[in-house]
């Protein structure tokens, strides 16, 4: 299924914005399938694995095209962009799931903030560096970089030691995602609040 939703990202639609009713007919039927609900091309069933994607090859300085397709569509969908590529299955241990769609077009997730950590661009890459300025992860932002952006969803991990996030910013006493990537577990917090991504 991932890599349908990629090749249909990568598609070039006559008009852009009709990029969600053009996909809705091959998201209902694989809805029956699955018997699950879905919103934005995400599946509840597979909720997790379908929101981690990152944009390829964007450092986020500026001078990637970040092929944004349609803003009204919510940060979260891998819809939002012309291209993207989800990260591989065998990267992915999924955690009991605490992302949930909410009512509309928000996700409810419980927040945590990247702590004693900076990040920093290096080329085609950021890495997350530890106060030393040993690499403890890297991220792929969706767009512009926002390296003050700290908080983050855990949405799972890869091994013991590394968490899968995706990196928030806030907007509106809500959040967006700008970015995913994974860190190393002692550089998250445990504590955690609730939050509405939009």
């Amino acid at each position: 299924m991932k890599s349908l939703f990629t090749d249909y990202a990568q598609a070039e639609l006559s008009i852009e914005s009709d990029k969600e009713i053009a996909i809705s007919g091959l998201l209902q039927r694989i809805g029956h399938t699955f018997d699950s609900k879905h919103r934005y091309g995400v599946f509840e069933c597979f909720l997790s694995r379908l929101l981690l994607w990152r944009v390829p090859g964007n450092c986020g300085n500026g001078s990637s095209n970040t092929g944004i397709v349609d803003r009204s569509l919510p940060s979260w969908s891998w819809m939002m962009h012309n291209r993207i590529e989800f990260f591989a299955n065998h990267w992915i241990k999924i955690l009991e799931c605490n992302i949930k769609f909410g009512s509309g077009a928000e996700l409810l997730a419980p927040i945590r903030r990247l702590q004693n950590c900076k990040i920093e661009q290096r080329g085609d890459r950021h890495a997350i560096q530890n106060n030393d300025s040993h690499e403890v992860g890297e991220l792929w932002f969706d767009s512009q970089a926002s390296t003050e952006s700290r908080d983050c969803v855990v949405v799972g991990m890869y091994d013991p030691d590394n968490c899968l996030i995706l990196l928030l910013s806030i907007y509106d006493h809500c959040y967006l995602r700008v970015g995913a990537g994974y860190i190393k577990a002692g550089y998250i917090s445990k504590d955690s609040w609730d939050g509405i991504i939009v």
